[in-house]
């Protein structure tokens, strides 16, 4: 499926897909797409991707502007091929309440893992959630990379990694971006941390300043450390001051 410079706006519903692979998004405006029911007033969204191919194809989006929606981006992910989102505006989607302001979320649902990249997205001013990415139980996210980003101004998280039971995320990489004047800047959550093993999620070289708090890693296994070594948290004495 392709969509090169397209314009999408005013719907209850903006681009909405299901069971698709090869997703192909270069350029566009997806926004003021508003709708109070679950699945609508979503600039971008995505079901079961690459779920049920037998040869799955890339998946990326790129070049878009994503705003004032009720929510940003939202898609729901398989394995079988790498997805990349790139040079991106989602901000603003805050349309009917802060729980649905969301920039872009991802969702993913396979107990192997491929390769996702965010580079060069700005994600701001969604109340929620600027980036969201959550393994669902039984699933293995262990390729997640979020580089060049700019996340800033969420009531709720700049960027927030949530392993729901079994679900596993690890070897996520943040690095590069600018995490600034959100709730949380950057959030890991685990709802079952004895059964999962998130190991080995590291963030550096960016600048985390103005949060309310810096980072929060809620994951209660000590053996499931988040190293926030080498970035920048707005004093030279570090993120506590101490």
């Amino acid at each position: 499926l392709k969509m090169i410079n397209c314009n999408v706006e005013n719907n209850s519903n903006g681009l909405y897909m299901y069971r698709v692979t090869g997703l192909f998004i270069d350029g566009g405006t997806y926004n003021n797409n508003q709708g109070s029911a679950n699945t609508d007033g979503v600039g971008i969204y995505a079901s079961d991707l690459n779920n049920g191919f037998t040869t799955c194809k890339p998946n990326i989006i790129k070049n878009v502007t994503v705003t004032g929606n009720s929510r940003g981006i939202i898609l729901h992910m398989y394995a079988g091929s790498d997805y990349t989102f790139e040079n991106i505006v989602a901000s603003g989607n805050n349309v009917d309440d802060a729980d649905k302001g969301q920039g872009i979320t991802l969702g993913w649902h396979s107990a192997t893992s491929n390769k996702i990249t965010f580079n060069n997205v700005t994600a701001s001013n969604n109340e929620r959630s600027n980036i969201w990415v959550i393994a669902y139980p039984g699933t293995a996210l262990y390729n997640l990379l979020i580089k060049n980003c700019n996340v800033s101004g969420s009531l709720g998280s700049g960027i927030e990694l949530y392993s729901i039971g079994t679900g596993v995320i690890s070897n996520a990489v943040i690095s590069d971006c600018e995490i600034a004047n959100n709730n949380e800047g950057i959030s890991f959550r685990a709802t079952a941390p004895s059964s999962a093993a998130n190991t080995g999620n590291e963030a550096h070289f960016n600048n985390i300043v103005g949060n309310s708090m810096g980072l929060s890693n809620t994951d209660t296994d000590t053996s499931d450390v988040f190293d926030a070594t080498k970035n920048w948290w707005g004093a030279a004495s570090g993120p506590t001051h101490a």
